[in-house]
C-alpha cells in the first residue's frame, strides 16, 4: 500500500529532523559545560552535572554522540528504502543495500548504547547493574528491529534472485 510507505516516509522524516535537532542541542550543552560556563539554571539535572569535571565524562559523551550519528545513519537509511517503496519499486539491489546498512545501524546502535550505558553506570555509580529496565528493553527492542530489517534485506535478495530464475525458465 503506497500509503503506507508515504506515512512511514514523512514519520521518518520529522523523526529525523527531531533527532537532528536534539543531538546538536545537547551538542552545544556539551559545548557550554566544557568551557566552563554555569547551565545548571538550564539543566535542574544537577547528577549529570556533578560528573562534568570528570574526562571520563567527555569520552562517554562523546561514544553516546557516535552511536546516535549511527543511528541517525540507519534512520536516514530506512527513509531511503520508504522512498524506494513510494516509487512502487520493491526488488532491487538499493533496496537490499539500504534495508541492510539500516538494519546494521539499528544492531550496533542498540549493542553499544547498551553496553556505555552499562560501563558508564560501573564507572560512575560504581555499580554493576543487571536488571531489566526500561532503557534495557529499548535496547533489545532495537537490536531486534535491526535483525529484523536484516532479514527483511535478505528475503527481498532472495526474491530478486528467484524471480531473475523464474523470468529466465519463461
Amino acid at each position: 500500500n503506497m500509503n503506507s510507505a508515504k506515512t512511514l516516509y514523512t514519520l521518518l522524516n520529522i523523526f529525523f529532523v527531531l533527532l537532528v535537532f536534539s543531538i546538536s542541542i545537547s551538542m552545544v550543552f556539551a559545548i557550554l559545560i566544557g568551557i566552563g560556563l554555569d547551565i545548571s539554571l538550564v539543566s535542574p539535572d544537577s547528577e549529570v552535572l556533578a560528573y562534568t569535571n570528570e574526562p571520563m565524562f567527555y569520552v562517554f559523551a562523546i561514544l553516546l554522540l557516535v552511536i546516535y550519528g549511527i543511528f541517525c545513519y540507519g534512520i536516514w537509511q530506512l527513509r531511503k528504502a520508504a522512498s524506494f517503496f513510494m516509487s512502487n519499486t520493491f526488488y532491487t539491489q538499493n533496496v537490499v543495500k539500504v534495508l541492510a546498512i539500516a538494519g546494521k545501524s539499528f544492531v550496533i546502535t542498540g549493542i553499544f548504547a547498551w553496553v556505555i550505558d552499562g560501563l558508564s553506570g560501573i564507572y560512575f555509580n560504581s555499580e554493576i547493574m543487571l536488571s531489566l529496565s526500561d532503557k534495557t528493553f529499548m535496547y533489545l527492542f532495537l537490536t531486534s528491529i535491526g535483525l529484523f530489517i536484516m532479514l527483511m534485506s535478505t528475503v527481498i535478495k532472495d526474491a530478486m534472485s528467484i524471480k531473475e530464475e523464474n523470468d529466465l525458465t519463461v
